[in-house]
């Protein structure tokens, strides 16, 4: 027997059951054929693949049971019974199966895109927590204060003196809480058991109350019991790892050195690394009072009663809000009885914890601050990828109207009810949604990791599964992004479906969908536009970051601390014997290079007899003879130093000399007077003998201000050295092992020039990490998705495709054919982008004093990317198409 004949007989045994109908039976029919031919395909013979193939539809039996029950569920408005929900489920795995190609190109896109967002959700609520952790978070404040200096600068200070708290507790009553705490530079913690010295500016020098007023994870010892001794010390655990290993450190001796004098620790307590969400990133924590071990009886307790403002960090936490105004009223108050001199030049600031994070840096700021902006930024990127994700999803199910709409109105016609056959529609994008959903998130487990690594972050996912409201959240989010991914496809095919409307009717509704679809194409290519114009703007912004003149010597030049590591004698000595290697191009010791919020002598006052008597405001770096050869800088006109040691030379940059109106040459030999009682630092009066290019030494967004170089640096500071070619690892190992011959248990601290412009730039940095990975998944999701709808739209046609061939039709021509509507539908999203990329980019960009151009090459470059991509991305299969043997597409007609 044929297997038509086998067939044949299988569909009549069917229609010997009472309850099954017509339309049921020829979707079981097209489910049989289906699974025959999979069947063959794998080796099979037509009568085994036929056996095969009925088994597994099942009993005939059974099969008419079902459809009794399904029947019946049409009783209930709102929900199938359980034999339709299998049934529906079952025709959604046919579905899947029978369009294979599109619905795993649907799925790796969904995926893609929710694991995207998935992360960019995670960076943004950690960054959205900034401190709200501690307990109390907002009912606590930092003092500060800004100075308005007699140039009418006005600067704001994160640090207060130790002793102004005193003045406020015990006045005000709504002063709940108090806690000060400070850290101290140039010193380093000695390691008694592997005896070995660590440089560390991470001590903070706390009040008992640490651990009470911020909240921190103890892994050893208890809160409560922490500080209530001056010789207290408590670690992180990183730390305590780095010392002592797996070992409990709980009783182990530690030392703290600075400048001669020792103060000697037993660790009491070990906590577990703070979160990346808090600017309270300790590494030890110490007693305040033990802080006087460090300056001797002289001045024991200044760090307490000293009125003028000091490095001290002070907090408040007050019982309600409106306190503020009366904390700023007393401090006043108190700064004009202590401090009279000073206090017509100090206003108190009194900011929120945990506004902190979000507000612009100022100077001496703990926290690493971001800008809203960028988060902003991040959120409409992760819309975009989700937008352009959910567009292919509706774009390639609803492609398949054409077939679909067929099946629609065939079972329309034999009594499906119109909720019946959008719950399918529903129910089969809906399953797929979760499932995309439910492999992004195993994904997001997988890679977290390497996130945290990519975005300097420790966020941990399974703290946050344990917080009820962001799972509640994200749930909810999770199933209304599925609901609405299977509500669009269910109203699309069904939208027109009415008792009267005949199949023809339905069949004309495709051309509507297509118009939508190409609405979806322009929506999905202006996105990806936009994020190639914003990925190369901000990587070219980067670029000027560290084209810069320091930038261009970040990987050559290395800065060692020398400062308060020994005497002067000792410094000189080392410096004479480092010039001696062959590797090292040339040296400068001299102030901490680059810095943000400091930088050497800002707003020093300098007089120039030769033009004027108006004092001018500039800012003053104390180096040696080297520093312009160590940095490269460009010397426009006059001589660099002669010596490293000259207290009556000076060379200034040209913004200095654009300040005196005078050209660079005309500066020279301009003797400048420096005003003596604006600093305690070492002063001198000298003449001008160079000028040098300007050149960004503090924050490429601030603009670069007059500086003047002295020449008078000789006890310590930083060492920068220049490397030159080769191994220059190697290098750095010879330059410890002098160190340690010079500086006997002196760490030995060195940093390439980068990590500064690291901490210069850390956001921009970060978000040059984040745009490009992100701008490239939505980039690689549209063309998923135009590669699918060519495929699709490839197969509608391949019937007119083999008739235009059969008539003389080149592959050309059928390219053409192909690939015109989406070069229309780019073309519209080429026109919406560009004002929209530049407009957005303009905006971010004026954040920067000095900044790239949006120059008109980025965008064509950007277009011609996309374009090549796209004609790309359909050309691989309209060529397929075009050479397909028309006889095949044309053997049934």
């Amino acid at each position: 027997m044929s297997l038509e004949q086998e067939i044949k007989k299988w569909k009549k045994q069917l229609r010997s059951q009472v309850h099954l109908e017509d339309g049921v039976i020829m979707e079981l029919e097209e489910h049989l054929r289906d699974a025959i031919e999979h069947k063959m395909d794998q080796g099979l013979s037509g009568q085994e693949a036929f056996a095969q193939s009925a088994k597994e539809i099942g009993n005939l039996k059974q099969l008419d049971r079902q459809e009794k029950l399904a029947l019946e569920s049409h009783r209930n408005p709102f929900w199938p019974k359980s034999g339709l929900l299998g049934s529906f489920l079952k025709v959604g795995k046919r579905q899947f199966r029978k369009n294979g190609l599109l619905n795993v190109i649907n799925l790796s896109g969904l995926t893609v895109a929710f694991t995207a967002v998935f992360f960019i959700g995670l960076f943004v609520y950690d960054e959205l927590q900034f401190e709200r952790h501690h307990p109390d978070a907002e009912k606590i404040y930092r003092l500060g204060y800004t100075f308005t200096g007699e140039n009418g600068v006005t600067e704001q200070r994160a640090y207060t003196s130790g002793m102004w708290i005193e003045g406020l507790k015990d006045n005000l009553s709504v002063v709940e809480d108090d806690l000060r705490f400070l850290t101290l530079s140039y010193g380093y913690i000695r390691d008694k058991v592997k005896n070995e010295s660590y440089y560390e500016e991470e001590v903070y020098w706390a009040e008992p109350n640490f651990f009470q007023f911020f909240h921190f994870d103890f892994k050893h010892g208890r809160p409560e019991d922490q500080l209530n001794n001056l010789n207290s010390l408590i670690l992180t655990e990183t730390t305590a790892q780095l010392h002592f290993g797996d070992k409990n450190p709980i009783g182990q001796s530690m030392q703290y050195i600075r400048q001669g004098r020792t103060v000697n620790f037993i660790v009491t307590g070990v906590i577990f690394d703070p979160p990346s969400n808090t600017q309270f990133q300790p590494r030890y924590v110490a007693h305040i009072d033990a802080a006087d071990g460090i300056y001797g009886e002289n001045n024991r307790g200044w760090i307490k009663q000293n009125p003028n403002p000091g490095y001290v960090f002070s907090f408040l936490k007050l019982s309600e809000s409106s306190g503020q105004d009366l904390v700023k009223k007393q401090l006043q108050q108190l700064w004009n009885t202590t401090i009279p001199d000073q206090a017509g030049f100090m206003e108190p600031t009194i900011t929120k914890l945990v506004d902190i994070h979000f507000n612009p840096p100022i100077k001496w700021e703990q926290d690493d601050p971001i800008s809203m902006s960028y988060l902003y930024g991040l959120l409409v990127i992760g819309t975009f990828i989700l937008v352009i994700a959910m567009t292919n999803f509706v774009n390639l199910t609803t492609a398949q109207g054409s077939k679909r709409q067929k099946e629609i109105g065939l079972r329309k016609t034999l009594g499906s009810t119109r909720r019946q056959l959008r719950l399918q529609f529903f129910l089969e994008s809906f399953m797929l949604t979760m499932i995309a959903m439910l492999i992004s998130l195993l994904l997001v487990a997988m890679l977290l990791p390497e996130f945290n690594m990519l975005v300097e972050k420790n966020i941990n996912l399974q703290r946050l599964l344990s917080t009820i409201p962001v799972v509640v959240v994200a749930v909810l989010g999770a199933l209304a992004l599925a609901f609405v991914s299977g509500l669009f496809p269910a109203i699309h095919f069904t939208r027109k479906l009415r008792h009267h409307i005949n199949l023809n009717q339905l069949l004309k509704s495709e051309k509507a969908g297509a118009m939508s679809r190409n609405g979806m194409v322009v929506l999905q290519f202006t996105v990806a536009i936009i994020m190639i114009i914003c990925t190369i703007t901000v990587f070219n912004q980067l670029q000027l970051i560290n084209d810069g003149k320091l930038g261009a010597s970040q990987e050559t030049v290395i800065g060692i601390r020398t400062s308060r590591m020994g005497t002067p004698i000792q410094a000189q000595r080392y410096i004479n014997q480092v010039k001696t290697f062959t590797q090292v191009e040339s040296t400068t010791l001299g102030m901490h290079l680059p810095r943000q919020s400091d930088f050497g002598r800002i707003n020093t006052k300098y007089y120039t007899p030769d033009i004027d008597n108006e004092g001018r405001f500039w800012n003053k770096f104390n180096a040696d003879g080297g520093f312009v050869q160590t940095y490269d800088l460009t010397m426009l006109a006059g001589e660099d130093f002669r010596d490293n040691y000259d207290t009556t030379s000076y060379i200034i940059n040209e913004a200095a000399a654009r300040d005196l109106g005078v050209s660079p040459q005309e500066a020279i030999g301009l003797f400048i007077k420096e005003d003596s009682i604006n600093y305690v630092f070492e002063h001198s009066d000298g003449v001008i003998i160079g000028v040098v290019k300007d050149f960004v030494y503090k924050s490429i967004k601030e603009r670069i201000e007059p500086l003047v170089i002295a020449a008078n640096t000789l006890g310590g500071g930083v060492l920068s050295v220049r490397l030159g070619e080769g191994d220059k690892q190697g290098t750095i190992n010879e330059l410890r092992k002098k160190w340690s011959e010079v500086y006997p248990g002196r760490p030995f601290e060195y940093w390439f020039l980068n990590k500064e412009f690291d901490r210069l730039y850390n956001q921009e940095r970060r978000l040059g990490k984040l745009v490009p990975i992100f701008s490239g998944l939505a980039i690689v999701i549209a063309l998923l998705g135009l590669f699918a709808l060519t495929a699709y739209v490839s197969e509608l046609r391949k019937r007119e495709i083999g008739i235009r061939k059969v008539l003389g039709c080149s592959s050309i021509g059928i390219l053409k054919l192909l690939s015109e509507q989406y070069l229309k539908t780019i073309l519209i999203a080429v026109i919406i982008a560009i004002p929209t990329a530049w407009l957005a980019m303009d905006y971010w960009l004026n954040n920067f004093t000095y900044r790239t151009n949006l120059s008109l090459w980025i965008i064509l470059g950007s277009v011609l990317f996309v374009l090549i991509l796209s004609l790309m991305t359909v050309g691989v299969k309209s060529l397929k198409a075009a050479h397909a043997n028309p006889v095949d597409s044309l053997k049934y007609e």
